[in-house]
């Protein structure tokens, strides 16, 4: 066999949902190659979606980093038709990955690609032992990895994908005819937040490189942000203040009143204590 012949390295068979009754034996067996190089994200194609049950009406909005698509090693450009939520799990393990976001592609040879973020988000893969020849087996660390930055992007990105969703949910329910002001209230509040994650990692570059200036410029914009939010938190917290009715008051003491009957009542009103006689 060729070495062009050769299947990928880390391949599994694994079984995907389908959009309507995902239930034990109407999954589809689907071969997903998990590919530590791919940082577009996961890749389903286009026709095993179809497959599925998914067609274009099901296609949810690509942030602007998924727009751009991507370019292989060989150079081929990807270019994305829309991205899809879908459920899958390895046929030979219990553990479900629910409502993973794939990006559709029309291309043929693949079913199923899990990227880079993906496969260490949830440990599909474990880590390579490098090591060759005697002695302790060591891996290394990249030091230069700024973890830092990694974590703020990892926010924004989760961000993107909220704003996309909410942006979904807002055209449907307008379709529908519903009202959409809190979901725009909403989405106003995750506009506002990923511009003060962008604006977290412009300082922290910034800082890395020494250039005081653009951190001065762009401290000064993150305190606009969190003025912002101080503001809103303190009109939030009036306004509930304000709409709290306040508990009534009893009139008259808290004593139990004797009855001509004999029976006993609380008194209340004009209700006056019984004398001791």
């Amino acid at each position: 066999m060729d070495e062009k012949d050769d299947p990928p390295p880390f391949t599994l068979t694994v079984s995907a949902w389908p959009k309507i009754d995902p239930r034990p034996g109407n999954f589809h067996s689907a071969q997903c190659v998990l590919d530590t190089g791919c940082l577009q994200g996961n890749i389903i194609s286009k026709k095993l979606a179809f497959e599925l049950g998914f067609d274009e009406s099901d296609y949810k909005r690509l942030d602007q980093k998924e727009k751009h698509g991507g370019k292989t090693a060989t150079g081929h450009i990807l270019e994305v038709e829309g991205a899809l939520h879908l459920s899958w799990h390895y046929e030979s393990s219990p553990q479900v990955l629910r409502d993973m976001r794939f990006l559709v592609l029309d291309a043929n040879g693949i079913d199923m690609i899990i990227g880079a973020r993906s496969i260490i988000k949830h440990k599909l893969l474990s880590p390579p032992n490098l090591h060759i020849g005697p002695g302790p087996s060591i891996v290394k660390v990249d030091a230069t990895i700024d973890t830092e930055v990694a974590k703020l992007r990892s926010k924004f990105r989760k961000l993107e994908n909220r704003k996309v969703n909410l942006e979904d949910k807002i055209t449907e329910e307008k379709k529908a005819g519903n009202d959409v002001t809190e979901h725009e209230k909403s989405l106003e509040k995750i506009e506002l937040d990923l511009r003060y994650r962008g604006l977290k990692i412009e300082k922290h570059n910034a800082e890395k490189k020494g250039e005081t200036a653009v951190v001065q410029r762009v401290q000064k914009d993150i305190d606009d942000i969190e003025a912002k939010h101080k503001k809103s938190g303190k009109k939030k917290t009036k306004e509930n203040s304000a709409g709290k009715k306040s508990s009534p008051q009893p009139n008259g003491p808290n004593v139990m009143v004797i009855q001509p009957d004999g029976k006993t009542r609380t008194a209340t009103g004009d209700s006056q204590r019984q004398p001791k006689l």
